[in-house]
Order: C-alpha cells, then sequence, then structure tokens
C-alpha cells in the first residue's frame, strides 16, 4: 500500500497536510489560535471545532460522525490549557476513498492528515498521534498510538480477546517511527515513518529559511 504525507501544502493556512494511504486522500487544514464565538469560550482552555467536507455535495450525518470521532481521538494530544477562551478549527477534506461511506477506513487517514496540519500549525501538542487500520479474520480495529501507546482503539465484528490483541500488536508496528531490522531488510514504509519522514522534511525546511 503506497503511503505519502506532505506538510504545507495549504500556504494560506496556518497549518496543513495532505496524507494518502492507498485509495484514500485527505487534506486537513488548521487555523488558530483564534477569536471564539461567545457561546463556545472556554475560561481555561481552547475550543475545538472540526469540520468535516465530502468530496462532493455537501456534509450528511456520515462527515458529522467523522467529526466526533476525530474530535474525540485528537483532543487528548492537544494541550489545550495553552490557549484559553481561543478557538483552533480544523477543516478536513475527503479528496478521494475507495468507498466514501465507510468512515471506518478512512478515519485513520482523517487522524494523521489532522496531527501532521497540527505540527505545521505550530500547535502545542503532547506527543504525535499515528493511526491505521488493521483487519482481521472476525473484525476490523481502528488504531492509534502516541509515544507507542495504543491510545485509540475501535473495533467492528466479531473476534475473540486474542484476535483483538493481535491487531493491537500489528498496529503498533505499522504505527512505529523507527524501523526494526526486520522493515531495514524489506525496505517496508510504515504510517508511522512516512509521518515521521514529512515531520523532519518540513523541519528542515524551516531551519533553511531560519538561516
Amino acid at each position: 500500500m503506497t503511503i505519502s504525507a506532505v506538510l504545507a501544502p495549504l500556504p494560506r493556512a496556518d497549518g496543513s497536510a495532505t496524507f494518502k494511504s492507498g485509495l484514500t486522500t485527505v487534506i486537513a487544514s488548521v487555523s488558530g489560535p483564534m477569536e471564539v464565538r461567545a457561546r463556545e469560550e472556554l475560561p481555561d482552555k481552547a475550543f475545538i471545532e472540526v469540520i468535516v467536507r465530502p468530496a462532493c455535495g455537501v456534509g450528511s450525518t456520515r462527515e458529522r460522525a467523522l467529526e466526533a470521532r476525530l474530535l474525540s481521538a485528537i483532543s487528548p494530544v492537544i494541550i489545550r490549557s495553552h490557549h484559553p477562551r481561543m478557538c483552533i478549527q480544523i477543516n478536513i477534506q475527503l479528496v478521494e476513498a475507495e468507498d466514501h461511506s465507510d468512515t471506518t477506513a478512512i478515519l485513520p487517514a482523517v487522524i494523521n492528515a489532522t496531527m501532521l496540519a497540527l505540527v505545521d500549525a505550530g500547535t502545542p501538542v503532547n506527543g504525535i498521534l499515528v493511526s491505521t487500520l488493521v483487519e482481521t479474520e472476525g473484525g476490523r480495529h481502528v488504531l492509534a498510538f502516541e509515544k507507542g501507546r495504543c491510545v485509540l482503539a475501535e473495533s467492528q465484528g466479531e473476534f475473540e480477546m486474542e484476535e483483538l490483541e493481535q491487531a493491537v500488536k500489528e498496529g503498533g508496528r505499522r504505527c512505529t517511527i523507527e524501523k526494526d531490522e526486520e522493515m531495514m531488510e524489506t525496505d517496508e514504509q510504515t504510517v508511522g515513518m512516512a509521518i515521521r519522514e514529512a515531520i523532519e522534511k518540513k523541519v528542515k525546511m524551516d531551519m533553511r529559511w531560519r538561516e
């Protein structure tokens, strides 16, 4: 499966990123911190607004479900206390997917694109969240890891606990940002490695500009 990640594809956004995995392509942008609407103001932390737009047409309950799932996944990573009474807006554009109605398959790419856009925007975070979809004989599992720990697991289907444990193990391998000996021998590119390479490339470009 082809995996690619690019930071800052949208020059006018505070932060942006494109993430592609197989047939799924997602563009994320981050705006803020900026002024928040009075009814959404939080006295001790930033308000996070998530907007998901479909590839064509207007948003539906599928996009609203994706917004809620993304907000749940990404909120713990953002250090919201750094910007009280402000808003951090996350915009997601679904570009292409094998099945746009399959939000479970799309969610990992949405999480990864958002994480990269947050990094590009300089949003304070306490770690890098990396997500993948693992399909097993009895189920499908959206998994996300931060500092090697599984912090998100959404599963569908009928499966035994042993099967879930194997899925988490495989998800951890795919989301690692370090290559082990087996990966080096096969030259396999993991989701974590693609994200790390995109961030390192962005950092090098920023350092070159400052020089």
